[in-house]
């Protein structure tokens, strides 16, 4: 699976590296299995927008829900809290 997102999902391992932040400890956060996160970023499940919003919140809106989760696309941007 390719498409909307593929990029900026790719870039939540380097968001990792550059926070210091095991992928197992995020995956916990986001409350997801990292099986899971691994199957998103690497193409092989779509992503929710509850999970599409707990990414956004964990990296502080440096990955936004709307870049990656295409149910987002047609709907205003909102401040995430």
């Amino acid at each position: 699976m390719t498409g909307i997102g593929t990029f900026v999902i790719k870039q939540i391992p380097i968001w990792l590296i550059l926070h210091n932040m095991e992928f197992r400890e995020f995956a916990e956060i986001i409350d997801c299995t990292p099986t899971y996160l691994s199957r998103i970023i690497h193409g092989h499940a779509r992503i929710s927008r509850r999970l599409a919003r707990d990414i956004e919140r964990a990296t502080n809106g440096d990955v936004k829900a709307r870049d990656i989760c295409d149910r987002f696309k047609d709907k205003p941007e909102r401040a995430v809290i």
